[in-house]
């Protein structure tokens, strides 16, 4: 697993550099465990070059961001649902941080992933969670299953979740002869995986690697999405814009290829 310790302040970070470079070099090889420190002396703050450097670490499959106490945390709203966004308990005061009480916080923190990736992250294009949740209209008895999958810090609601994933699968997820296995939800729309690699996004075109819930997605793929009688179908896509056609081309994000 790979893993980024994010938002630490500089000032802290040197502090703790070398109990912190021992510490990761101990993870290896089950884990990959990168800084990416705040650039601020003193405090926590993630912004737009603290932004950069995240997705920089991201596009080398650091998808697992282990974020302190901040209160710029609204700013990594970009990276949810693609990424896991872990903030670690400890106290704020960085002046005052132990090494003891960063290391007890990250430990914690990847035994927790851990048992996430091994019961909800995607293993394969298969996976409910790739459904985009903008479009697809699950039934009210799984309810928004991909904010339910994105828990923290209680095992508990990795049971629940897990539980909620086999209902989706169960509910939702069709055969049928010369379409093979694909979705359909609460609105009859049918979601037919396509795995052509066509129409890629610009940011695909660039080289780009994307993740969702920590899986990475092959350039291209996206879903042929139509209604189960033929008609034409309303949705909206992930920038709430409004769409009225018979067919169209939508990826796990949402928006329409």
């Amino acid at each position: 697993m790979k893993l980024q310790i994010v938002g630490l302040p500089l000032a802290a970070h040197r502090r703790m550099e070398a109990e912190l470079r021992a510490w990761i070099e101990s993870q290896r090889p089950q884990h990959d465990v990168r800084p990416t420190p705040s650039k601020d002396r003193s405090k926590p703050v993630i912004d737009q070059a603290e932004i950069r450097d995240i997705m920089a670490s991201v596009q080398e499959g650091f998808v697992h961001p282990m974020v302190v106490p901040t209160r710029w945390h609204p700013s990594l709203r970009v990276f949810r649902y693609d990424c896991r966004l872990a903030f670690l308990q400890i106290d704020g005061d960085f002046e005052v941080l132990e090494w003891g009480a960063l290391r007890q916080a990250l430990d914690a923190c990847i035994g927790f992933e851990v048992r996430w990736a091994n019961v909800i992250q995607p293993p394969d294009l298969r996976h409910p969670l790739l459904l985009p949740p903008p479009c697809f209209s699950p039934v009210p008895a799984v309810g928004d299953f991909w904010r339910l999958c994105d828990t923290y810090g209680n095992t508990a609601t990795i049971g629940e979740a897990h539980d909620t994933i086999q209902k989706v699968i169960a509910t939702h997820r069709r055969q049928q002869g010369g379409i093979g296995s694909y979705w359909e939800d609460h609105r009859s729309r049918r979601f037919v995986p396509d795995h052509s690699g066509h129409g890629l996004t610009p940011e695909e075109r660039a080289g780009n690697r994307r993740f969702r819930f920590c899986f990475e997605v092959p350039r291209g793929f996206h879903y042929d999405v139509t209604h189960t009688r033929g008609c034409r179908f309303e949705f909206f896509d992930s920038e709430r814009n409004h769409h009225l056609t018979e067919r169209a081309k939508v990826d796990p994000w949402g928006r329409v290829r």
